[in-house]
């Protein structure tokens, strides 16, 4: 899938294997909406339907997770949402959930995103590092950047003296991220839309990491952020067809593909994660 998009989007001819992530292909999903049927029973709805199925678990969760939620019963019509946390703990509907990745611990509200495959927050934010490889004192830009997962990483690498600019769109993230992150001061945070805020942000981006929804970043904002001339962009994305399209936007402006990785995050299904490193010149 991936080798296609980017041949058939972007022209580039490159095969990539899709790598596999610790834990084998069961028992893997951290976080399972439930659908709530009339009688107050939790189950699955039913391929392109609203009908909901009961089952007994579901083999993509941790084994036995969801038993104790299928025994209950929950108000008809609504959605519940089960995340198993860092510590293993089953919530329903509730928080903090505690997550923790790149050597830090995030206390998250309820609906607030963390990857659902508990390796590849480590996993992005090792590839994401690596590549971005922001400069002491620099620049950086972490955009749709949740609660602050690569803005960890990337603080590092400036340190003190340098600055990183969060945008995220979720309050909520931003305010979960604010206090995980409160120990680095070189951290700002913008909580608004990217496409709105992205014209009024302060200072030159030595690197910019992305990673925006399934339908990536679009003409718009390429250009965007092209105009600002980083010399580095790291693009994660989990969507090949966006990710191609995006980059043969950027190979427009001067921006060639130097690197990319793809991970199975999503086994036993057709989707899967992919970080790209483009490079001006």
């Amino acid at each position: 899938m991936l080798a296609e998009q980017l041949q058939r989007l972007a022209g580039i001819g490159l095969r990539v294997p899709v790598e596999e992530l610790p834990g084998g292909a069961l028992g893997w999903r951290r976080r399972v909406r439930l659908a709530v049927d009339e009688t107050g029973h939790a189950g699955l709805r039913a391929h392109r339907s609203h009908d909901v199925l009961p089952i007994a678990d579901c083999p993509l969760a941790p084994a036995g997770t969801l038993a104790p939620v299928l025994e209950r019963t929950f108000e008809p019509g609504r959605e519940v949402e089960v995340t198993v946390d860092a510590d293993d703990v089953v919530h329903v509907d509730t928080g903090p959930v505690v997550q923790r990745a790149a050597g830090r611990e995030w206390r998250l509200s309820p609906g607030v995103f963390w990857q659902v495959h508990p390796a590849l927050p480590d996993t992005l934010a090792a590839v994401v590092g690596e590549w971005a490889a922001a400069p002491e004192g620099g620049v950086a830009w972490d955009l749709y950047g949740g609660v602050g997962l690569f803005a960890s990483v990337l603080a590092g690498q400036v340190g003190p003296t340098g600055g990183v600019t969060v945008v995220e769109s979720s309050r909520q993230a931003v305010a979960d991220g604010r206090a995980a992150l409160a120990d680095l001061t070189q951290i700002g945070w913008r909580a608004g839309r990217v496409e709105k805020l992205v014209g009024s942000l302060d200072g030159q981006p030595d690197v910019i990491v992305a990673d925006p929804p399934r339908k990536g970043l679009g003409r718009e904002l390429v250009d965007a952020l092209c105009a600002r001339a980083p010399q580095r962009i790291v693009h994660v994305a989990c969507d090949p067809a966006a990710l191609a399209r995006d980059v043969s936007l950027f190979a427009a402006r001067g921006y060639r593909l130097e690197k990319l990785r793809a991970f199975d995050a999503f086994p036993m299904t057709h989707h899967f994660e992919c970080v790209a490193l483009l490079v001006a010149g």
